[in-house]
């Protein structure tokens, strides 16, 4: 695969719904890209105009690990700006269930309905926790449920968090979802949500302890968050913008959490990639391939793109106004990341950070 054809590779947005919200709301005018910098100042400007490319339009960060060697440049935030960081906390779920086997909780061709009981007898209880961490179990993207998806569309027309159901619920629905065809591809935040309530059930704990105590408190990320409702979510979260540049409320996932709703810093962000870099993140080996998919292989959770000869492991993320993407060059010790408060792609610059990020 060329870098050119990165952008369509694949697809991780949490709700590809949100776009319909333009048109649809008074717009102000809409915010521009921060001149303020912080940090590496010639790191910022060798991405900037990708930035810009990209869409972005208010604050971002964006960080280049090279080795023992890391650069960091904010424009408008710092590195320790909590930003959503979307489908990417599927990365960490990923590690969470790769721990999870190791520590001997569950096994990777277990059932659903091991963990979550209130399954039995269902399609989605026989479903297999590893087919879950490659997508492909069948699951749909999302539930099918007509109350949750009129709802899911309101709030996303409206700019809201569209992620309103409790784990709870959200496993009381799933009894009635249909199950397509186990082995093909098919991307679900569905899936990636109950295998995350899943390993957590199974280890006696709710999903924001389970990567608390596994994962952010062994890696020193004591910045990094899960809120599951408004309630959670602390002074210093932001609202971030759509691509347009409409305001869009915080997003509090609930149930859905292990799916897309971590909230992180550049500070944290750091510490992660470097962890995965040199293998010391627990359950690291989930980057490691497992089947192939029509994009490149695939682990658990973890995409391996092909640029230009080169593989890169990869995962991004969006919410209503936040977007992610992180490159790791696995062979070379490299990695660039991005988090910003634009919902709008920036896989490209992503991959900008790792490449010229590294030029000395």
């Amino acid at each position: 695969m060329t870098r050119r054809r990165l952008l369509t590779t694949v697809a991780m947005v949490a709700a590809p719904l949100l776009t319909l919200a333009v048109g649809l709301l008074a717009m102000p005018r809409p915010p521009a890209l921060s001149e303020r910098i912080i940090g590496d100042a010639a790191l910022a400007a060798a991405v900037r105009d990708d930035l810009v490319a990209a869409g972005q339009r208010h604050e971002a960060v964006v960080v280049s690990i090279d080795g023992d060697r890391t650069r960091f440049a904010g424009f408008g935030a710092d590195e320790h700006t909590p930003f959503e960081i979307g489908s990417a906390t599927k990365t960490m779920t990923g590690l969470l269930f790769q721990d999870a086997v190791e520590r001997g909780e569950v096994a990777v061709d277990d059932r659903l309905d091991l963990c979550l009981p209130e399954l039995a007898d269902t399609a989605a209880g026989a479903v297999r926790l590893d087919d879950l961490a490659t997508h492909m179990s069948g699951m749909p993207r999302l539930l099918t449920d007509p109350g949750f998806l009129a709802d899911t569309l309101g709030r996303s027309l409206l700019g809201q968090n569209p992620y309103m159901l409790t784990a709870d619920e959200m496993i009381r629905l799933t009894r009635a979802e249909r199950v397509g065809e186990t082995g093909a591809f098919a991307y679900s935040n569905l899936g990636t949500a109950l295998l995350g309530q899943a390993i957590a059930r199974c280890a006696d704990m709710d999903y924001p302890t389970l990567i608390a105590s596994r994962l952010f408190e062994p890696l020193g990320m004591t910045e990094s968050t899960v809120p599951l409702t408004a309630d959670d979510l602390r002074p210093i979260d932001t609202r971030g913008f759509s691509a347009q540049g409409v305001p869009q409320g915080q997003w509090a996932m609930g149930g859905h959490a292990p799916a897309g709703g971590v909230r992180s810093t550049a500070h944290d962000m750091t510490l992660f990639v470097k962890a995965l870099l040199d293998g010391t993140a627990p359950g690291a080996s989930a980057m490691d391939p497992r089947r192939e998919t029509a994009s490149g292989p695939i682990g658990w959770f973890w995409f391996t793109l092909d640029v230009d000869g080169t593989a890169i492991t990869f995962h991004n993320g969006e919410t209503g106004g936040f977007t992610s993407a992180m490159m790791l060059d696995r062979a070379a010790g490299r990695a660039g990341f991005v988090l910003d408060d634009t919902a709008a792609n920036v896989d490209e610059v992503a991959y900008a950070v790792l490449t010229k990020g590294a030029a000395r």
